[in-house]
């Protein structure tokens, strides 16, 4: 929690962003302590690239404030727009953009010569970058001449080299392979604990999000679904959308309907419906369901038939998909069904869901998911 002297290294006010009659940012209200991890995490075309763009100053927002460390950057009504350069952050794409013609230290230096800082301080800290990333033996190599791993390090260590109190990054590690993501992701977030910075990271990725994050932005269609520590958002989360995008596997979230009072799927009865609407949306996490006989026996609880579609090992037990009445479900369990894909197998629910959500996604009652 901030000390009340401290402002929020980020702070956004009713933010939005439109692009002619498209609506890409809707009314985004978001606080970020200082020295926080901040992911940005959603579907491709929900806003979050344009939200960190805004951030930077490469876009400016039609309504609403950005402020940074206290310091107002952006504010749509009044037409304030602080130049990226002067906002004291650094910013890292998708594409490292370094220039071929330079070395690597001296790619790490410009922005220093920018700055106009004497030699002798930009040797001293480009040094400190350079061995901070690890690659102070390419200092003299040119970007043709290293690895795409090693070009990510040279862009981050560009960005660190001013020093800056917010550190941006758009989706860094989609260009890399999965062994140099992984890497990089620990390198990441050293980086961010040594620099003492605030850092913003957008990403589709939830494995990226969950692994590295202090916080989560979950966007979708320009809102932010919901804001909080990647536990609150697999333990407690506040719409069907966040239940569904986060967690390996993700959680299983069933359309219903009340029949008799009873909430059932494809005719088969999960659970009470008494103070719900005629249709709704419960939540039962991978671990929650099991594989039952074909047979129902005394105190079974809630049943329903499913169709294999496949079986995957994973960290010691088996995900199993399954379709059940035209919803794609998973059930993580020590020992898979004795059944091969397209077979139908029964699968036992507990007798009350997670949490439930309405017909559109809304969370309206449940204990913590």
């Amino acid at each position: 929690m901030n000390h009340p002297l401290v402002p929020p290294a980020i702070e956004l006010r009713g933010v939005h962003k439109r692009f002619g009659a498209s609506h890409v940012v809707k009314g985004i209200d978001l606080a970020l302590e200082p020295r926080a991890f901040l992911v940005l995490l959603g579907p491709s075309g929900c806003g979050k690239s344009t939200l960190l763009r805004m951030l930077s100053g490469l876009e400016a927002p039609s309504e609403g404030s950005l402020h940074i460390l206290g310091r107002e950057v952006a504010n749509g009504a009044r037409g304030i727009v602080v130049p990226p350069g002067e906002r004291g952050l650094g910013l890292v794409f998708q594409s490292y953009a370094l220039w071929p013609h330079m070395t690597v230290r001296a790619n790490v230096e410009w922005p220093l010569k920018v700055a106009r800082q004497g030699a002798a301080q930009r040797t001293r800290r480009v040094d400190e970058v350079l061995a901070l990333l690890g690659i102070g033996a390419l200092g003299e190599r040119y970007p043709s001449e290293i690895s795409g791993g090693q070009q990510q390090r040279v862009a981050i260590a560009r960005m660190l080299s001013p020093a800056p109190g917010l550190l941006l990054f758009d989706e860094p590690l989609s260009n890399l392979d999965a062994q140099l993501r992984l890497e990089m992701r620990s390198e990441l977030l050293r980086v961010h604990r040594e620099a003492g910075a605030t850092s913003v990271y957008v990403t589709h990725d939830q494995v990226e999000a969950m692994t590295m994050a202090t916080h989560v932005a979950v966007m979708n269609e320009g809102v932010v679904e919901q804001f909080g520590t990647p536990r609150d958002l697999l333990d407690d989360p506040a719409s069907a959308f966040v239940a569904t995008f986060v967690g390996t596997p993700a959680a299983n979230v069933l359309p219903v309907r009340a029949e008799g009072g009873r909430y059932a799927i494809g005719g088969h009865v999960l659970c009470d419906a008494s103070g719900g609407s005629d249709s709704a949306r419960l939540l039962y996490r991978a671990t929650d369901l099991s594989f039952a006989a074909p047979e129902a026996t005394p105190g079974d609880g809630p049943r329903a038939p499913a169709t294999l579609i496949e079986v995957a090992p994973m960290a010691g037990a088996f995900v199993c998909a399954l379709m059940l009445a035209g919803t794609r479900i998973a059930v993580v369990t020590a020992v898979p069904p004795d059944a091969a894909p397209g077979d139908t197998v029964m699968v036992r629910f507990p007798a009350a869901p997670r949490a439930r959500f309405d017909a559109r996604g809304r969370r309206i009652a449940g204990g913590a998911a």
